[in-house]
């Protein structure tokens, strides 16, 4: 029988990758936060669910309390330096028809 569980994660453990303890139906287990994780990325821990089933991690990235007014200034920053999601138009498909630009 498979488990679900939605994981809080720090914003540094999914930017920079990280090893924590994370909660199954038989107790604690190590579970590895790659590097670049994101909000919604989905990590199985096989044999770690309800009757011996797979568990699924969902993973939550959490801001830092009290962060809220430094993170609109970094993303200000960044936003300033081009460093922000690419517009659609710049997002060109790997394999592009005679007629693609």
């Amino acid at each position: 029988m498979t488990s679900h569980l939605d994981l809080n994660i720090s914003l540094t453990e999914a930017v920079e990758g990280a090893r924590i303890q994370a909660p199954t139906p038989s107790g604690p287990v190590s579970l590895t936060i790659p590097a670049g994780a994101n909000t919604g990325m989905v990590l199985r821990l096989k044999g770690k669910g309800a009757g011996n089933g797979d568990q699924f991690v969902r993973l939550l990235v959490m801001p830092a309390r009290g962060a809220r007014r430094r993170t609109q200034e970094i993303h200000q920053e960044m936003a300033r330096a081009g460093l922000h999601a690419a517009p659609a138009d710049l997002i060109k498909p790997l394999a592009c028809a005679p007629d693609c630009n």
